[in-house]
């Protein structure tokens, strides 16, 4: 365990710019991710990623630098113009340019697939609940195998609780559905029950 903190430190040591970033980064998805609320998710996403571009940055990622930056326009593009069929096209040839440019291990195809997957999810199911919270859920498997294969510490940990907490968020959403379902059967009953006697 002592040689585990001992590496951490080292890593932090190395680069305490970019690991800083990385802890701001870390603290505001916490904050975005318990959050029920997709449009409040989103923006606390948004606001997350300037501070993960500065991350990857000083961490010499350059092809997740790039993606972060374009996802900040792809999160404000994808509220404005949901299911726009052009803009996500549009998106995925710029994704695809920063893989060609920028493609810098086998690590970079998780990246590149955690981007189109993303992509799909904010363009088309943004406000499916469940659905869309279940794809974050796949894109953020990715984005973990990508974070650990280039030992980003900052973000396997975010990946991690991002997982675990998506997981307890994705609960509660499916929890407030079946309470919703159970609430209207209950105001529905008596009404049934008055026509039933007529």
């Amino acid at each position: 365990m002592q040689e585990i903190i001992n590496n951490i430190i080292e890593i932090f040591n190395a680069n305490p710019v970019g690991q800083i970033l990385g802890i701001m980064s870390f603290l505001i998805q916490i904050i975005a991710l318990s959050n029920k609320d997709d449009k409040k998710f989103i923006y606390l996403q948004i606001f997350a990623l300037v501070f993960w571009i500065w991350h990857y940055y000083f961490m010499g990622l350059f092809i997740t630098a790039v993606i972060s930056f374009i996802n900040i326009w792809r999160w404000i593009v994808a509220l404005r113009y949901p299911r726009n069929f052009k803009l996500f096209i549009l998106f995925a040839v710029i994704y695809w340019i920063n893989a060609i440019l920028n493609y810098q291990n086998t690590g970079s195809i998780l990246a590149i697939i955690a981007c189109f997957t993303a992509l799909y999810s904010f363009f088309y199911l943004s406000w499916k609940w469940i659905i869309f919270r279940c794809w974050l859920l796949f894109t953020s498997t990715l984005w973990l195998s990508y974070h650990f294969y280039n030992q980003s510490i900052w973000w396997v940990m975010t990946e991690t609780l991002m997982i675990s907490i998506n997981l307890i968020t994705i609960f509660r959403l499916y929890r407030d559905k079946i309470n919703l379902k159970n609430n209207l059967n209950l105001k529905l009953e008596p009404e049934l029950v008055e026509i039933n006697k007529n």
